[in-house]
């Protein structure tokens, strides 16, 4: 699947924010399946709504199989297969967390939100959504399409940052525009395949041939892969997903413990074998040091000579020694060829890669030749801050 083109993927969810305006629904349907090329239609539909935004999806868009949402699907869709309909894998009715399902649903009558009237619902309206972006996101062959154009303008900031914290490459976000004076209109839906006359508030008439619907795509910066798969498996709410996406991205501070062969940022703490630790403890305490050699392309950096490994660079026998003891092993040799030092580079960047996010494990990760496309046999921390750097 080419995530440059998602109408291909078998499933594409469109998900819409409603409020007691449900043509957004109607418009935005019309302008990805008919204005948009390629043209994108969903195979299923998702509504985050209140319990009154729900009524109006009822009233207006399906009334028993014969509301505008059926009457777009049998003017220009007719053989269109889409999942929507009264119930509440489609209808998502934002409630507070003690009143939700395991699975995110709520019975709307009894325990969805009338309206977003405090903090306590507007946090609710965060978490319903990030909840439905994240079940979505979890499924590699779909494709989600959200529209921020409807509910209320915080909802669609989540909505919005949900995307970004969550979406793929074939993940995309829009707006809608209406044409004036079509917008909000009451009883303007989409442009009907048989045009009619509308009543304007000032009493002037309009036919709906004249009238435009117009996708606006909004542009997003997607989150590492990595990052992304760490915030759906662990199925955060909105404020738990932020902070966590906040302490991964943001620069941390990182503690090496020669004696426990740990390395931590944060929360997440990965162990190595004593001899490796001794080798990335000492490369990080060079990087600390900002130490630099002539020939040595930045702080912290080694050189290890393929061919005499007395002609190394930044190998220093009295620091390693110190390191060794912290640990409790004996050194017995730092005049390392390059075949085996490669080796040990391989198995730490193994352990940190599995052992932390990827944006994290880029940082901590010692770099070698193979970074530059050249054969000088330098490796170092050149990714990591040195300030950020505490040896324990």
């Amino acid at each position: 699947m080419n995530p440059y083109h998602p109408e291909h993927y078998p499933r594409r969810a469109l998900v819409c924010l409603l409020g007691h305006t449900p043509q957004i629904l109607t418009e935005t349907l019309y302008a990805l399946a008919r204005q948009q090329q390629p043209a994108w239609l969903p195979t299923e539909i998702h509504v985050i709504t209140t319990t009154s935004g729900a009524d109006f999806v009822r009233r207006d868009l399906l009334a028993d199989g014969a509301g505008h949402y059926h009457q777009l699907l049998s003017d220009f869709f007719p053989s269109a297969s889409i999942e929507f309909g009264d119930d509440p894998r489609w209808i998502h009715v934002i409630a507070r967390k003690e009143a939700g399902t395991e699975d995110g649903a709520c019975d709307v009558e009894a325990q969805g939100l009338e309206d977003i009237d405090d903090l306590e619902d507007n946090a609710a309206a965060a978490d319903t959504i990030v909840k439905v972006v994240a079940r979505l996101a979890s499924d590699p062959a779909c494709a989600i399409h959200a529209s921020i154009a409807g509910g209320r303008k915080t909802m669609g900031f989540f909505l919005g940052y949900a995307v970004s914290l969550l979406g793929r490459a074939q993940d995309r976000l829009s707006h809608t525009l209406v044409s004036k004076p079509f917008e909000n209109h009451p009883e303007f839906f989409y442009p009907p395949r048989v045009p009619r006359m509308l009543r304007m508030r000032d009493g002037s008439e309009h036919s709906t041939e004249k009238a435009r619907v117009m996708l606006a795509p909004i542009r997003v910066v997607p989150f590492a892969a990595g990052l992304r798969e760490k915030l759906v498996d662990q199925n955060h709410g909105f404020d738990d997903l932020v902070q966590q996406a906040e302490s991964d991205l943001v620069p941390q501070h990182v503690l090496l413990s020669p004696a426990s062969c740990t390395v931590r940022v944060g929360e997440a703490c990965v162990q190595l074998e004593p001899v490796l630790m001794a080798w990335y403890a000492y490369l990080a305490q060079r990087r600390r040091d900002r130490l630099q050699e002539p020939g040595i392309l930045e702080p912290g950096m080694v050189r290890i000579d393929h061919k005499a490994p007395e002609r190394n660079i930044g190998i220093d026998h009295g620091a390693m020694a110190a390191i060794y003891q912290r640990i409790g092993i004996r050194l017995e040799s730092t005049q390392i060829d390059q075949d085996a030092f490669r080796s040990r580079v391989s198995d730490i960047n193994k352990a940190l890669r599995k052992g932390f996010v990827e944006i994290i494990a880029d940082r901590l990760t010692i770099k070698g030749p193979g970074e530059r496309r050249k054969r000088d046999g330098q490796y170092g921390l050149s990714k990591l801050d040195p300030r950020l750097i505490s040896i324990g």
